[in-house]
């Protein structure tokens, strides 16, 4: 990419008008990431699923405005770099998701967040981020824009973060809010957010403090790991600052279906042999499994180009998703600057229930929150559940944390923190932190899981929940057993015990993948891979497969799939004629065994 130009404080330009919860998947939808090595061809598909004449009636200086959650989903940077190439001169939405707002600053596309009920299609729009004002001069309307921060302002003032580490070398220069001389020490009770963040920038903070510190794991894959590279070369960043905290991995698009994607992955192998950055190749399994395995410690800070990076929050590392312009600032300086979370405490009480597993509970409290309800907050989960939990199973609270808008999904770290950390032998990191008696959170959630029986989120969003009691019968084509969300060992045992002896039903297609390659090792020692592959399921190599809609189990026009993954987006895996709902890997697995949606208390 070229450096960009400063953005300018007076826009004028038409609304292209869109609506709510318009996800990455729509602004560069799945089926097109191939080309994601040339973001020019790549550019000629922005807005495709939302609008397929967008290419076409786009102009240079046209503003794109939406309703609420614009670029819910993936962490891609090429949501908003597309539609710069497009000539799109600024974003105008009710609000955006956090990864697709900072990655629009990153980009120097300015994000005005204001009531955009008041904006119709084709509307002539006038822009002075000066003064915080939009006019609408078809209408004449005055419309006030929500003020940014300034951390974002001064990076926006100099043209996106490229040019701002270009002229600057780090983020440090930002500078961050110091206590007054004389100020008495903060002795405030904290969250684990600002716990762990405090405990990173070696100071006190609170809630919308921002803070620039050294991160312990700043990783990449085969999606979006190259162009964080190129993003570090560009801003003449010479090499990776600390080898040791970085890693790649090569889990998206695996085995490479495609000579392009082959390209992109020789490319970041390359980069990472080049800097001394261990690679964990095609097979190994999911980034986000392999760092709960070998990487995340309790109080750490992890990001990653992932969105689903806040996985590692279940171990209480600080885990978020982050776009490949901020990871590549990491990967040349070992930082990256944050805004300390609200946080929003969910408390789980009362035991699950037969057939209720930790995805029924996350996906209630999806319904709860919805697909925004969380937006760059932290989840911190506590109650009396907590302490039963493994971290498999939390790992499951934590992965769905950012389907809900969160910046990070965190349990404290107590002994089943270290009874998984000695399991993988490094029972020597662990600690314990909880989060201190009486701490501010901005809201509370109890849920009494004692209540629940098994949940299914409908198309086309995770939020669109329902009892399975009121969704049984609904036929599946294809099921698929995975993902970051649920296909660690004890996911693959509930499935494989509901399987055992039976048969997959003739008229459903049952496809089981891994999350990692010791998970996979380790059910093929207790005989759950032979159960299932005796059941008719179809096993893939560690990786995050079907998910992400490239290859592997793309659904054909008109299927329903029900898979164990986070997100069930319109086209997500790779077709926008199918139609995909979430569950458990209980719900699933009694699902394969008739063909349609069942509650796997039926079948048990």
């Amino acid at each position: 990419m070229e450096a960009s130009q400063s953005a300018s404080a007076v826009l004028e330009g038409r609304a292209l008008k869109f609506g709510d919860n318009i996800s990455t998947d729509f602004i560069t939808p799945g089926r097109y990431m191939h080309l994601r090595g040339n973001i020019a061809e790549l550019a000629k598909h922005a807005m495709e699923d939302a609008d397929p004449t967008f290419v076409q009636r786009v102009r240079p200086g046209d503003l794109v405005v939406a309703g609420k959650n614009l670029g819910m989903g993936s962490s891609r940077e090429f949501a908003p770099l597309v539609l710069k190439l497009n000539g799109v001169a600024a974003i105008v939405a009710k609000s955006c998701a956090r990864i697709f707002f900072r990655n629009s600053i990153n980009q120097g596309l300015p994000v005005l967040i204001c009531d955009t009920d008041r904006i119709s299609e084709g509307d002539q729009l006038h822009a002075d981020l000066k003064r915080g004002v939009l006019v609408n001069r078809t209408t004449g309307e005055e419309i006030a824009i929500g003020e940014l921060p300034p951390v974002m302002l001064r990076i926006l003032s100099e043209g996106g973060v490229k040019p701002f580490i270009q002229q600057h070398g780090s983020f440090r220069t930002l500078g961050e809010a110091e206590p007054e001389a004389g100020q008495a020490k903060d002795t405030a009770p904290r969250t684990l957010a600002e716990k762990i963040l405090g405990e990173k920038a070696g100071k006190p903070v609170k809630a919308g403090d921002i803070v620039i510190i050294d991160v312990d794991l700043a990783f990449g894959h085969d999606a979006s790991g190259p162009l964080a590279f190129r993003e570090m070369e560009g801003m003449g960043l010479a090499k990776v600052a600390h080898p040791e905290r970085t890693a790649a991995f090569l889990d998206h698009s695996v085995p490479s279906p495609r000579a392009e994607l082959s390209r992109e992955q020789q490319f970041l192998r390359e980069m990472a042999w080049k800097n001394d950055v261990p690679v964990f190749d095609v097979g190994t399994g999911i980034c986000h499994q392999i760092i709960l395995e070998q990487f995340a410690v309790p109080g750490g800070v992890t990001i990653g180009t992932d969105s689903h990076t806040c996985t590692s929050g279940a171990m209480c590392d600080f885990g978020t998703g982050m776009g490949a312009s901020d990871v590549a600032v990491a990967l040349g300086t070992g930082q990256a600057w944050f805004r300390v979370p609200e946080t929003i405490q969910v408390r789980l009480n009362g035991r699950m229930n037969k057939g209720v597993y930790a995805k029924d509970v996350v996906l209630e409290l999806e319904r709860r929150l919805g697909v925004d309800g969380a937006t760059y907050k932290a989840l911190e989960f506590i109650g009396e559940l907590v302490p039963e939990l493994t971290i498999s199973e939390r790992a499951t609270f934590s992965n769905m944390a950012v389907e809900m808008g969160g910046k990070v999904g965190l349990f404290p770290s107590d002994e089943q923190t270290r009874t998984w950390m000695a399991d993988y032998g490094r029972a020597e990191k662990w600690r314990p932190m909880q989060p201190d008696s009486g701490a501010t959170y901005e809201a509370t959630i109890d849920i009494d899981c004692s209540t629940l029986e098994p949940m299914v989120a409908l198309p086309h969003q995770p939020d669109n929940v329902r009892p399975v009691s009121e969704v049984k019968g609904t036929p599946i084509h294809q099921i698929f057993i995975g993902t970051c969300t649920n296909a660690r060992l004890d996911d693959l045992a509930v499935a494989a015990r509901m399987l055992k002896g039976r048969r997959v039903h003739s008229h459903t297609r049952l496809l089981v993948v891994p999350a990692s390659q010791g998970v996979m090792l380790e059910a093929m020692k207790r005989g759950y891979l032979q159960d299932l592959l005796e059941a008719g399921a179809t096993i893939g190599i560690p990786s995050c497969a079907a998910c992400f809609g490239m290859h592997m189990g793309v659904p054909a026009d008109g299927e329903n799939a029900l898979s164990t993954q986070s997100r069930n987006f319109q086209g997500r895996m790779g077709n926008t004629e199918a139609f995909i709902y979430l569950s458990s890997p209980a719900v699933a697995a009694a699902t394969a065994i008739t063909g349609v949606i069942t509650d796997p208390r039926e079948v048990m």
